[in-house]
């Protein structure tokens, strides 16, 4: 038997499965009443979609706009009653909850289509909102610290180049990405060895070290045999600064087999020990494995001592940040550690990490030396030695390794490297990967994709010098009855493509062209025109100006509205990309292929092509161009910006 019942739910009233009916079901016979408004709930704990609510008819069901009910969406019943169920996974009435009183972080909106209490849904990757209790995705119209967007619904976040961030959220503009400021640096370059280039003054004491050493971008840095040390003028407090602020570490070194047991690569001190900082090797009293030992003491005492699991006395070089951030009353310090951009430690010890401040006339500020007299010495060198005053994040760790710490060879290298790891490629086909023995005969270099395959014809691939290129580098190439086909989906419906190509003889006109049975597009060259792009329409249609047709192209373009910048291109033998799109837009969803195209055949030679399934920003397709420039100007593989 159903009776008519009046359930009414008022300000900040609420109903949960422990006073419902019927075991977390509510059933409202003919002439009933259910009613929510002011910010009343109701729910049923034990299910996740909230409590089921059977509504008779000629019942009178009504929730206002603030208030919260857990089940949703009316629907015949299926019981015998003549009655309506609610449930499902959408609100009952729209966007009841959007006046709840929920307030979502930074980071975050409020999503009032969901029928939980306080659903706040993360933004899209590096977009952030501008203030705490947004209520809609819209709002995440930001950029994260580090990126910059003019408008992040129109073009993706760039990240700021290598050792650059912004001060803050939301901006607009590669402008806004500012030079960290270190409290001090020693670079180590000729005619600058010993001084500070921070422009704080704390000019290096050298005892006996020289400047002889290559460090791995190429640069000169200070070289250690023996007995060789330098000290830091003692006036830097970095106890004091660690304190109040936090401080990072910085710095690149090489230390070879011959480094002597607990050889120390920095060593700040009033003596052995006496709230000491520092890097060394095997840490103290432990056998000689070459590991790295980070060191902090509070007084004489050992706030922590943290060794890595592998040997760094290796005679390579690496990169290392040595974080710790300022002490609280209400918390320990944090100490966390990268070594070549790879988090070893994030460390927080029960006792108080700080490090007490002496008196400037005891402390003593090594590189090179240890405070311990029975210590060994490095044989080695140490480059690009910076100090901060804030505790480092792993995005900062990653704008200082990859223009000062990485293999990089570049800023350009680093540049699109960081492009590749912020937007993984979807294929990358480099010339060096060639087999002409096979029919799979042209490998994507991570494996992630199958091979493009030779169709027909005859290929020749090796390495050569000349038409632009000033050094040795990879190609592919063949006359016009050599078929290419990559895989499916190499023409993504949202694309961005970066190659180097060229005519190879007489017969030009097409060579990164698709099927034309599914898509008329081509990129890079047609109608014997070098640099013009037709993506289903002209994109770039005024072609390059050359001596030689034969000449290597770089070639970037997208398929999005943003002129004319979704074109990026250059001559092997210039020095510099150019934006040239004409008409934005374009029609991607085939295959990428080479003389696939009847009475549009080319002679051909093909060095890279790189592939993502997703739109680059100009300066992220800027960045990547100017790599391709310079490995025609230097041959150095692309592979090493792979991601």
């Amino acid at each position: 038997m159903r009776i008519a019942v009046l359930i009414t739910l008022s300000k900040s009233s609420s109903i949960s499965d422990s006073s419902a009916f019927y075991g977390g079901a509510v059933y409202l016979a003919q002439g009933s009443v259910f009613s929510a408004s002011g910010d009343s709930i109701f729910a049923n704990n034990n299910a996740s979609l909230g409590a089921t609510i059977y509504v008779a008819d000629n019942s009178t069901f009504s929730v206002e706009r603030g208030s919260l009910v857990l089940a949703t969406e009316q629907s015949d019943c299926t019981s015998s009653d003549f009655c309506k169920k609610v449930t499902g996974t959408h609100c009952l009435v729209s966007r009841v909850l959007s006046q709840y009183s929920c307030t979502c972080g930074l980071e975050s909106y409020f999503n009032a289509d969901l029928c939980v209490e306080c659903p706040c849904f993360s933004c899209p990757d590096l977009t952030t909102t501008r203030q705490a209790g947004s209520t809609s995705v819209s709002d995440c119209d930001a950029c994260v610290v580090g990126y910059y967007s003019p408008d992040v619904f129109t073009s993706n976040c760039t990240r700021c180049p290598p050792l650059t961030t912004s001060n803050g959220t939301g901006k607009s503009s590669i402008e806004d990405c500012l030079s960290y400021k270190p409290l001090l640096s020693y670079e180590f370059e000729p005619g600058e060895f010993l001084l500070d280039s921070s422009g704080n003054g704390y000019t290096l004491t050298n005892y006996g070290a020289t400047g002889s050493t290559l460090s791995e971008q190429g640069r000169l840095a200070a070289a250690f045999t023996g007995q060789e040390y330098m000290t830091v003028p003692s006036s830097f407090d970095y106890a004091e600064v660690q304190r109040s602020t936090g401080i990072t570490f910085s710095f690149s070194f090489r230390a070879t087999p011959n480094t002597s047991a607990h050889a120390k690569l920095f060593d700040f001190g009033a003596g052995a020990p006496d709230n000491n900082v520092g890097v060394g090797f095997d840490g103290r009293s432990k056998p000689s494995t070459g590991v790295l030992s980070f060191d902090l003491y509070s007084g004489t005492q050992p706030a922590s001592e943290m060794l890595t699991n592998e040997s760094f006395r290796d005679g390579k070089w690496h990169y290392v940040v040595y974080s710790i951030d300022s002490n609280s009353t209400s918390h320990p310090s944090t100490v966390q550690i990268w070594v070549d951009a790879v988090q070893y430690f994030s460390y927080t010890d029960q006792i108080s990490n700080t490090i007490e401040s002496v008196d400037q006339s005891l402390r003593t500020l090594y590189l090179a030396k240890s405070h311990w007299a029975e210590d060994g010495s490095l044989d080695g060198a140490i480059d690009d030695f910076r100090i901060y005053d804030f505790p480092f994040t792993s995005f900062d760790v990653q704008q200082h390794y990859d223009a000062l710490g990485s293999a990089y060879p570049s800023t350009n290298y680093a540049m699109a490297a960081q492009v590749m790891r912020d937007k993984v490629p979807w294929g990358i086909y480099h010339a060096e990967d060639f087999d002409s023995q096979s029919t799979q005969c042209w490998a994507e270099s991570r494996g992630v994709q199958a091979p493009a395959t030779c169709d027909n014809g005859n290929f020749v691939s090796g390495f050569e010098i000349g038409h632009g290129a000033s050094a040795n580098v990879s190609f592919v190439s063949g006359n016009t009855s050599s078929v290419l086909t990559w895989p499916n989906g190499s023409i993504p419906s949202e694309f961005s493509i970066c190659s180097i190509s060229r005519y190879a003889g007489t017969s030009q006109q097409r060579v990164l062209t698709a099927n034309n049975s599914l898509l008329d597009w081509f990129h890079g060259h047609g109608y014997g025109m070098i640099g013009v792009a037709y993506y289903n329409g002209w994109k770039a249609e005024v072609g390059l100006s050359s001596s030689s047709a034969e000449d290597w192209l770089v070639m970037c373009g997208r398929n999005d509205y943003n002129i004319p910048g979704n074109i990026q291109r250059a001559l092997g033998s210039s020095s510099a990309i150019e934006s040239a799109g004409t008409a934005g837009g374009g029609i991607g969803g085939a295959n990428l292929t080479v003389n696939s195209v009847s009475d549009q055949e080319s002679d051909f030679a093909v060095s890279q092509v790189f592939i993502w399934d997703q739109l680059l920003t100009d300066d992220e397709m800027g960045w990547v161009g100017r790599a391709l420039l310079e490995y025609l100007g230097t041959g150095i593989s692309l592979k090493i910006i792979e991601f």
